[in-house]
């Protein structure tokens, strides 16, 4: 488990999501097909539904805001959406949401599961 997301400023959480669509798929809703976008993550295969963490931020680099995605429970019941950048958080945790069938808030987890 991967958790940077602690020091973003805005966050959304994904409660109780099911099979995540593949990385690429997530990219390419919130960048675009085209984009030139820098990413890291646990997905292998590029094609697996079980990832637990997604880290993505457009090129050039420096200066573009950050948007990460991390498995914050070791039972996968919640996921986090954070960034900087509201609009790329809402854009991602909708997105999420939706594909997994989860349930999306902004409430903070339970201190339990931090």
């Amino acid at each position: 488990m991967n958790d940077h997301s602690s020091d973003y400023r805005h966050d959304f959480f994904i409660h109780s999501p099911g099979p995540r669509p593949p990385f690429g798929s997530v990219v390419d809703h919130v960048y675009g097909p085209a984009a030139n976008v820098d990413t890291d993550g646990d997905s292998d295969p590029a094609s697996s539904t079980e990832w637990t963490w997604l880290y993505m931020q457009l090129r050039p680099r420096q200066g573009e805001p950050v948007v990460e995605v991390t498995m914050i429970d070791e039972m996968g019941s919640v996921l986090r959406v954070a960034s900087d950048d509201l609009a790329l958080a809402t854009r991602t945790a909708e997105f999420l949401a939706l594909q997994t069938g989860g349930a999306l808030g902004r409430r903070s987890a339970p201190a339990e599961i931090r």
